[in-house]
């Protein structure tokens, strides 16, 4: 019943789906579709762009409809479902009663009628329908790769002359433009694979593809003339993974990469760098070179460098859609400075805010005739604070799920979300993903490493509205710090979530709304308590909930409060409080084993301060 009549001529019903006859029994191979009963490309261009699905290669090389791919047709004639028809005014094509296309061929592809008197087909002499499957002595031998004698004289294909110049299929792979000539199928091109790129990791023989070109692999059996080289996976001869820094690094390897030339780069004052546009701003002395990798987790940016120097009193701030590797093949130094990726109001740190699914806060629901809930926190290693309803007719977001991720995953924070109503506060940001890397060593003094999440806004309650939710807290990213010898004294490193926003309500007794306070970022010194929800901006909104960190669980935006007014027997609403954002997560990996023979790791725990702990247990390890 699919079918419907809908099928052209040239086509069948089978299984509800109309097919051309042409390519019933017609196999063709990847990178191949059927058209007229031959295999032609699928993939058009210089390039092999693949043609969408249903289209393939026409003869000028532009992709078609796939029954249209071998039709020429006479000026004024346009090719529909494999059919030559006459053009309409409107550049459409004739249609019955039924939605069937109007005009049909005849058994030797001519256009012979159009609609009935009666509104049906036309038919043949012999009371058939024309354009229908076809009787054998009505038939040519249309398809010359079906192995099928269509026209009954006992020759099949290539071998009936009246399949010479039409397209075959000889079963080779690295065979092109296959025709009939001489009674066989003979190739317009042939591809020979054995001439692989020179040097010893690839193997001999290729395999040919869809766009005629060689592909070779990669053998990894090699012998490379250095004999401490192996073969690696783009077919050159370099370090084994792992022993250019005598150990092997999560999310990149090394001997992959461009070396750094020797030397110190530094960073005074302000400084930043952009993971999106690989852009550098202000204080850089020199520039590391820059690599584009896949890890694990996704596409990250490497920062690659001899020696790395941030000097006292700088901040290096850091943005942009994707993870940031500072690799050094010697040290790190921070010296009273700061790597900054955490995220502020709505933007995010580097990678922050990324692939968060379920792990964003949900919005609070919203009603301006009254008061509105607020958002939900974002989460990560755990969920994030609930958002906070408002005190009679509406709901606080959800909390967002706690992400899944390996120890060593450089994923981002995710970002609250936003309280309803038109005055609605906004969730704040996720925090970035850092990691740091160092062949021997990566030294902290009185410095900071910060990951956090954004505080989630207070809401507003102005112009006569009800008053809004406040927005959830944005949640903590990642920081990696990976070398043989850590040492950090005086110094922060953390992944905290920022607090939700406050509720708005009434501001005095005269009944005037006002919004609620903003939710503190989770960079809050000494780190290891949770920033704080908004709080005391208005007179009922609901406070913003804390946000998460080494000692303090995201806590949930309350709800706002009805203010009873007794005097004018009236009541007033209020929003509820944002959740907060949960911590992220800090690993300090020191390598022990290493073929350098040295690991030490001295971070001092009642001086230096790590936010979340749950990675990092014992603090080094």
């Amino acid at each position: 019943m699919a079918c419907q009549g809908r099928c052209s001529p040239v086509q069948v019903c089978i299984n509800n789906t109309c097919s051309e006859a042409r390519c019933i029994g017609v196999s063709c191979p990847m990178g191949q579709a059927c058209a007229q009963g031959a295999c032609i490309p699928s993939s058009c261009g210089p390039n092999g762009a693949p043609c969408p699905s249903g289209q393939a290669c026409s003869q000028t090389g532009g992709c078609v409809e796939t029954t249209c791919a071998t039709v020429t047709c006479p000026g004024g004639y346009a090719c529909s479902a494999g059919l030559c028809l006459p053009a309409l005014p409107d550049g459409g094509a004739p249609r019955l009663p039924d939605g069937g296309l109007g005009v049909v061929i005849g058994p030797d592809g001519g256009i012979i009628g159009v609609v009935g008197p009666d509104g049906g087909l036309s038919t043949l002499p012999d009371g058939g329908a024309v354009g229908a499957p076809c009787l054998p002595w009505q038939c040519t031998e249309v398809a010359c790769a079906n192995g099928i004698d269509d026209n009954g004289n006992g020759l099949i294909d290539c071998a009936d002359p009246a399949c010479s110049g039409q397209m075959c299929i000889d079963g080779n792979n690295c065979t092109y433009g296959e025709t009939c000539q001489a009674g066989a199928c003979r190739a317009a091109t042939t591809l020979s694979c054995n001439s692989p790129p020179a040097g010893p990791c690839w193997q001999a023989t290729g395999s040919c593809q869809a766009n005629a070109q060689c592909l070779y692999t990669p053998n990894f059996a090699g012998t490379c003339p250095n004999q401490n080289d192996v073969c690696r996976g783009d077919g050159s001869c370099g370090p084994a993974p792992g022993t250019m820094f005598g150990f092997t690094p999560a999310n990149v390897d090394p001997a992959a990469l461009p070396r750094a030339a020797q030397g110190t780069i530094t960073i005074s004052g302000g400084a930043s760098f952009d993971s999106s546009t690989l852009a550098f701003g202000g204080g850089w002395a020199g520039r590391p070179v820059v690599a584009e990798v896949m890890t694990p987790s996704g596409p990250a940016v490497v920062l690659i460098f001899d020696q790395f120097l941030l000097n006292a009193g700088s901040n290096l701030r850091l943005v942009g859609n994707r993870p940031v590797i500072f690799l050094a093949y010697t040290g790190i130094l921070l010296n009273n400075a700061t790597i900054d990726a955490s995220g502020y109001g709505t933007i995010p740190g580097p990678a922050g805010n990324l692939n968060c699914g379920t792990a964003t806060g949900g919005n609070g629901s919203g009603n301006n005739n009254t008061a509105s809930g607020a958002g939900g926190a974002g989460s990560f290693r755990s969920a994030g604070g609930v958002g906070g309803g408002g005190s009679t007719f509406t709901t606080g977001g959800v909390a967002g799920t706690a992400r899944t991720r390996t120890r060593f995953a450089l994923v981002g924070g995710c970002p609250g979300g936003n309280g309803g109503g038109s005055q609605g506060g906004v969730g704040g940001a996720g925090g970035g993903a850092v990691q740091l890397l160092a062949r021997y060593g990566i030294l902290m003094d009185d410095s900071r490493i910060l990951v956090n999440g954004a505080g989630g806004t207070g809401a507003g309650g102005q112009n006569m509205q009800g008053p809004g939710g406040g927005g959830g807290g944005g949640s903590g990213g990642t920081v990696v710090i990976q070398a043989p010898y850590v040492t950090a004294t005086r110094s922060y490193i953390l992944s905290n979530g920022g607090g939700g926003g406050e509720g708005a309500g009434i501001v005095d007794l005269g009944f005037l709304f006002g919004g609620g306070q903003d939710g503190q970022n989770g960079n809050v010194i000494p780190g290891f308590i949770g920033a704080a929800g908004g709080a005391s901006g208005s007179f009922n909104g609901g406070n913003g909930g804390n946000g998460g960190a080494a000692y303090s669980t995201p806590g949930p935006g309350l709800p706002g409060t009805t203010y009873r007014d007794n005097e004018n027997n009236g009541f007033y609403e209020a929003g509820g409080g944002g959740g907060g954002g949960a911590s992220g997560a800090v690993l300090i990996d020191v390598i022990t084993g290493s073929a350098l023979g040295f690991s030490s790791c001295e971070v001092d725990a009642t001086e230096t301060v790590l936010s979340p702990v749950r990675d990092v247990s014992p603090i080094c390890g």
